[in-house]
């Protein structure tokens, strides 16, 4: 069994997707939900470059200035609900996977993988940097 999405998930994406829902209804869980949502769908790699085409168009939609996202941010965090995702059982929603691993939750949990200064920096904000600290795991034991 694989992890799935329910009707609440694709109504979700589907809102995301087509600019209906409120950025300021967007908020850290919701950018979870939807990395959980792609990752049933996708392997990471196509994830992350949907996930930035989308959230760049989410962006320019409700008139957000386009740097407002964060590169390194939005990959680090696509690794480790990846790796959550394949270290436990299978779920059939975003919400029972995120209610069963709401330490992805916890927003500082990346400073444990990235001092605050490295990854509030502009380079990081522009293209992906490796944690200066502790290197995120993948599912398969290897490192990021």
């Amino acid at each position: 069994m694989y992890h799935k999405i329910s009707i609440e998930d694709s109504s979700f994406l589907d809102e995301f997707e087509s600019c209906t829902n409120s950025a300021a209804n967007f908020h850290h869980s919701e950018h979870i939900q939807l990395a959980y949502i792609l990752l049933v769908k996708l392997d990471v790699d196509r994830a992350y470059n949907k996930l930035k085409k989308d959230l760049l168009s989410f962006l320019s939609h409700n008139g957000v200035d386009e740097s407002k996202f964060h590169v390194t941010i939005t990959k680090a965090w696509l690794l480790a609900v990846n790796l959550f995702m394949h270290i436990s059982k299978p779920y059939s929603s975003a919400a029972e996977f995120i209610g069963a691993n709401s330490i992805l939750l916890n927003i500082d949990i990346m400073y444990t993988h990235y001092t605050k200064e490295l990854l509030h920096s502009e380079l990081a904000r522009s293209s992906y940097i490796e944690p200066n600290i502790q290197e995120i795991p993948t599912h398969n034991g290897k490192m990021a």
